[in-house]
């Protein structure tokens, strides 16, 4: 999400968040309840200064430390 802030982006995972509750709410018969699906979203800002791919570096490895501990967070 280029030029916005971590309050921005936290905003639009909440959105992201939102609607995939939503959607799986209004597939209540569906299989894909029994799957277990689960989410797992992040919000990362670059530090002033850090290369872009440093921080994309840091957030991915933030991401995978994240989904190895909890869900839908």
């Amino acid at each position: 999400l280029p030029n916005t802030n971590e309050v921005g982006a936290e905003g639009v995972k909440n959105k992201i968040i939102h609607e995939m509750e939503r959607s799986l709410n209004e597939m209540e018969d569906s299989n894909v309840l029994a799957m277990g699906v689960t989410l797992s979203i992040g919000v990362s800002t670059k530090n002033p200064g850090e290369k872009r791919e440093d921080a994309i570096a840091r957030a991915d490895k933030d991401m995978y430390t994240v989904k190895r501990s909890k869900k839908n967070v």
